[in-house]
Formats: structure tokens, sequence, C-alpha cells
């Protein structure tokens, strides 16, 4: 069977966003396509691994697929325990009963001393993510922020370099002997072939926006009409009664810098943060993180936004037109033409404020899955099928390997 799509224009991002739930229609299998209200209670399917046992909040186990199409499992079964707790899921790995763990970069060295015999992984940095402080839509035509130059003042502010070796603990590891790479962000996805580096002078004269200057913040704010600290809301979602550690490194940078006076607002619910970080339906700062390709990304910055009432809080025409012809143009010389002039535009607009630094993430698991290079990043630590998953298997010296 096969599918013909007629476009009313050239599409270029259609391969690369067929597969993204945001955007394509939903391929599902013709029993939950018969009767939807099987798929809360039926795992079905043709993949690989078959929901055997699901205890909410504590356990989800698979048995194997005998009939799959790529051929016969090598693995049984497999069990991914729900673990929540960060120390649990820490002990959990040291006593071998998790293969994979992703600890916080600071624990890293030492559990490498406490699991002596596990590997530990680099993750190349991420290429398709856009972590940003964003502003929200109410009150934005009255802000001091409606000024591009504040909102730059806000980047340059903020130690977002320092934030990011930090959270990388990128100066224990280089002690250690372990290197850490660190790179700016901006305001396009860590692309190869068209990221433009603005601590490499690679935007020209604007990459100086993305610089950590404080005092070149203040003559941003100043030249904007505002002499002294800007006050300025930042909201965030605490868990178990703490700010996330991503937002009070900013918050406790901007105070620092005696450019922006902070004030923290609470989220009450997830469901009131959201509004917030995806609909903009607030005032101030928050901070957002999502992983798209750059079609999606530029629509983050369009007037229009990548859906109704995602809007940005500042739309520029120039960052608009820009959008529209990259989604255009299907030749890949004009396309990445087309995602430098991106870069400069929003270096000078600044529609949001590029969070803190990439830098080198860290995983440490035990040398007993084989065939890991099948699918992404090798374990799926939630238990969902990736591609190539069936080709994997057990070490013989695995502990508890049957059960």
């Amino acid at each position: 069977t096969h599918m013909v799509w007629r476009l009313k224009f050239p599409y270029k991002p259609l391969l690369t966003r067929i597969h993204n739930e945001r955007f394509a229609f939903q391929v599902i299998p013709k029993e939950i396509n018969m009767d939807s209200s099987l798929q809360g209670t039926v795992a079905v399917g043709t993949g690989y691994k078959i929901l055997d046992r699901h205890q909410p909040s504590s356990t989800m186990e698979y048995r194997k697929h005998t009939e799959y199409w790529g051929g016969d499992p090598y693995i049984d079964r497999w069990h991914y325990p729900v673990i929540p707790e960060y120390a649990n899921r820490y002990s959990q790995f040291v006593t071998g009963n998790m293969v994979e763990f992703a600890p916080s970069a600071r624990d890293i060295l030492t559990l490498m001393r406490d699991a002596p015999g596990a590997v530990v992984v680099a993750n190349a940095l991420v290429n398709d993510q856009l972590a940003r402080v964003i502003f929200g839509r109410i009150n934005a035509t009255t802000q001091p922020w409606k000024d591009p130059r504040v909102r730059i003042a806000v980047r340059r502010a903020t130690n977002f370099r320092g934030i990011g070796e930090f959270r990388a603990n990128k100066q224990q590891f280089e002690a250690a002997g372990v290197p850490v790479e660190v790179v700016s962000r901006s305001h396009a996805t860590y692309g190869l072939t068209y990221w433009l580096d603005p601590e490499k002078g690679e935007l020209g004269d604007l990459s100086a926006n993305y610089l950590h200057d404080i005092a070149e913040a203040k003559k941003l704010t100043a030249a904007a009409g505002f002499p002294g600290a800007i006050d300025i809301g930042f909201r965030t979602l605490p868990s178990a009664g703490e700010v996330p550690e991503e937002d009070s490194l900013i918050i406790d940078s901007l105070n620092q810098s005696g450019v922006f006076n902070v004030n923290v607002q609470n989220s009450t619910n997830t469901v009131e943060h959201r509004n917030c970080r995806s609909l903009r339906q607030c005032d101030g700062l928050v901070t957002s993180s999502i992983n798209e390709d750059m079609d999606y990304a530029m629509r983050e910055y369009h007037s229009d936004g990548p859906r109704a009432g995602g809007e940005p809080a500042y739309g520029d025409p120039e960052l608009d037109r820009i959008a529209d012809a990259y989604r255009r143009e299907l030749d890949p010389e004009k396309s990445t033409a087309i995602l430098h002039d991106h870069q400069r535009a929003a270096a000078r607009f600044f529609p949001t404020v590029p969070r803190e630094h990439l830098y080198t993430i860290f995983q440490i698991r035990w040398p007993w899955l084989h065939n890991s290079n099948h699918g992404y990043n090798g374990v799926a630590l939630d238990g969902r099928p990736i591609i190539g998953g069936h080709k994997q298997w057990l070490d013989a010296d695995m502990p508890r390997r049957n059960g």
C-alpha cells in the first residue's frame, strides 16, 4: 500500500518531521483504530516486545514477540522497575540491579569508584535541542524587555558559560583527566553543518550579544532607559519544595549582576507551569526546552508560533520571512545560507534568551548488554522498543541473567 500527498508548496522538512507526533498523523494498530477504548488497557502491535505485566508506579515487564518480522529476539524477557528516587537508582545500579544509569555530572567520578567494573560513556553533544529562557505574553508590550536591548542584557548579565561548566562538573572531570566539551548555545540548534559559534565571532559583531559581560549589560539597559536594576519575574515549578537547579542558577546569576532584580514566582501545579512555558500565559521569564528540527525551531520564533496559542511574546517580520523561506527551499546550500541569515536575525532581535552552554553528558552502564549500538544511545530505559533492539543480547556473566 502507498499514499500520495499533493502539497500546495514545496515543504523541505517533510521527511525529517513525518514521524513527529506534533506534525504527522498517527499510525496505530488496527485493533486500537477499531476500538479506541482499548488503548488504556491492552498492549497491541507488532513490536519485538510484548507487555506482559504492568504494575503502576512499580514495574513494567515485557516478553519477546517470537514472530517479530525482524527475527526472533535474542532476549526472552525485559524488566523495567520504576524507581523515582535518585538515591535508590544509584544504589540499585551499584548492586547490579540496573544495567544503565544516568547520574548527575557531580556523581560520575564517585560512581566510578563505587562500581569499578562499569563503563562510562560520553554522549555526543545534543544537536537538536533548544534550551532557552522565554518571555511571557501577559503585559509584554509594557514591560522593559519589549526592547531587544533589555532581552540581550538578560543574556549578557547571566554567566551561562559558568553555569554550564558547573553543571558539567568540568573542573573535577578535567582534574581527573577526563575531557569535557562545553560550547555556547545560540538561537539555532547545534547542527555542525549550519551552526555559527558566537564565542568564535562567527556572527560578526552580533556575536557579542551572547557573551557574558555585566558592564555591557548595564550599558544596554541604560540605553533602553533603565539606569537602575530592572524588576523581572521568573516563573518556576518547585520540586519537593526546592527550585530546580537550572532555574536557581540563572536566578542567582541575574541577581548577582545588579542589572536585574528577580522576583521568583512559583507555579502551583504542572498545568499552570505548562501554560506559562508552552502558551506564554504569564509575564516575565520561564525556562523551556524542546528537541526538534530547525524548521520547528524557527516556527517557535515566528509571529504565528508553532501552534495556535503558542505565539512568542515578541515577533519580528524578518524572522518570519526567513522561516517561511527555509520551509520552501529544497537546495541544501541555499538552505544552509538561510539558516545563517536566521541566526544573524535572531542575534539582533533576541526573541528568547539561549540558556546555559551545552556540555558533555555521561552515562554509566554495566558491560552486560551487547549490540547496544542498535537504537538510540543503546538502552531504552523506559522499556519502549528501539530500532534494532531485538538484536541485543545479554552477557553470560550478567548477575541474575535468568531472572
